[in-house]
């Protein structure tokens, strides 16, 4: 069995035609809209004596020529994210950053998925060991927003916000700087019904509801003369009897936090 399975590894000149294997640049040509699909990958430890010795070769295949195995690699290298990240940092897990890294800024689109999608399941691992090196990461993350066409910026937008979960307060100043200028331009080219409004914001509602929440909770007290010059309570409380129970979720979740944050304005509606 094993040989039968290993021969039928090798890509065939009709696999390599189909997957595109002989185009090696390709990031300026325009994204189809049926190409864009979800992709989620799990890590798996069936390996674990292997993986000194396999992970520096996978590492070093970042940097292969063909596009194909440079994706592949991506991939491959994110199934061993828990165990290089249960490593000492400078054995595994910041040379394999420092390569995922330059292969998000890879001039085929392919590898640009592979790596921003094996990043993501980096930062899930990693979470507050990747710290010290997010000035770099930030800089590649924001410089791909001026490489990335439709399909990519979905699962950089993904990548983005692994991190924020991953990395919490440490992302504060002044590595925010970095990141939300990229974000409010991205925001302002959109109108509002565009689908591209959807990885930002998912479903329109929720998010709009969730997005008042952070603001409400990062502005505290300051959000008061914002909610004094709305009429955010009588349409918080439409949204509260809404017929999906997500949309009633995140209205009370918003009631909490103004409650919090502008009593006096919550006061009379109680």
């Amino acid at each position: 069995l094993i040989p039968v399975l290993v021969n039928g590894m090798k890509y065939s000149e009709i696999d390599i035609i189909l997957l595109k294997g002989d185009v090696e640049e390709d990031e300026a040509v325009p994204d189809s809209e049926q190409d864009i699909k979800p992709r989620f990958h799990k890590s798996r430890t069936g390996m674990v004596p292997y993986l000194p010795e396999l992970i520096p070769h996978l590492i070093q295949s970042l940097s292969d020529k063909k596009a194909l195995v440079r994706s592949i690699a991506c991939w491959t290298l994110s199934r061993y994210a828990h165990w290089v990240v249960s490593q000492p940092p400078d054995s595994y897990l910041k040379p394999l950053m420092t390569e995922l890294l330059k292969r998000i800024l890879d001039s085929n689109k392919r590898v640009q998925e592979a790596a921003c999608s094996s990043f993501a399941t980096l930062e899930e691992e990693a979470c507050t060991e990747l710290v010290p090196y997010l000035s770099f990461i930030l800089d590649t993350l924001v410089f791909a927003f001026g490489k990335y066409q439709h399909k990519n910026l979905l699962i950089l937008y993904d990548a983005i916000g692994t991190l924020a979960d991953s990395v919490g307060h440490h992302l504060n100043q002044p590595y925010i700087q970095k990141l939300m200028p990229p974000l409010i331009a991205k925001w302002n080219q959109l109108k509002d019904e565009d689908k591209d409004l959807f990885p930002l914001l998912e479903d329109f509602m929720i998010v709009a509801l969730d997005l008042l929440s952070g603001l409400a909770e990062g502005l505290g007290g300051h959000v008061e003369q914002l909610v004094a010059r709305s009429n955010i309570m009588t349409l918080l409380f439409q949204c509260m009897q809404d017929t999906m129970p997500e949309v009633r979720q995140s209205s009370f979740a918003l009631l909490g936090d103004l409650t919090k944050a502008c009593f006096l304005h919550v006061k009379p509606c109680i």
